[in-house]
């Protein structure tokens, strides 16, 4: 079926990712999303699609990607969706849309309050919009 074929390039994906080849997790990682019910997006998918995006050094993909696991985070559970909160929020601060990343780790916060590397991004990216000229 189509959801296990998703299932199974997400896995490959991971694999993939894990071993540090991100052009065949990458590829992976896409082919898991044309399968994907759409009705049901699976976040996760593009988290990691995200993350294999950035570590190429795609800013801009990685950015696309991670705004799309944000918009379906709801199909996460709590902790996951604090993941992906994060995960857009640095993308973001990447790419110079501070404002965005500051209110993305006051989101996080309001979920996972406990969360230590939340306090440490909120912090750092504040200073570094206050000390930011022309803002």
């Amino acid at each position: 079926t189509y959801i296990q074929r998703s299932q199974n390039y997400q896995e490959l994906g991971s694999a993939y990712s894990s071993a540090g080849n991100y052009t065949a997790a990458e590829e992976s990682f896409k082919k898991a999303i044309t399968y994907m019910d759409p009705n049901k997006k699976d976040p996760l998918t593009y988290y990691n699609l995200s993350t294999v995006m950035y570590a190429q050094g795609k800013g801009d993909s990685s950015l696309s990607y991670a705004k799309q696991a944000y918009d379906c985070k709801a199909n996460a559970v709590q902790q996951v969706q604090g993941n992906i909160i994060y995960n857009y929020a640095l993308m973001c601060e990447e790419t110079g849309d501070k404002t965005k990343a500051l209110d993305l780790y006051k989101e996080v916060l309001a979920i996972d309050q406990k969360n230590v590397k939340q306090y440490v991004s909120l912090t750092r990216a504040n200073f570094s919009y206050l000390t930011t000229p022309n803002l």
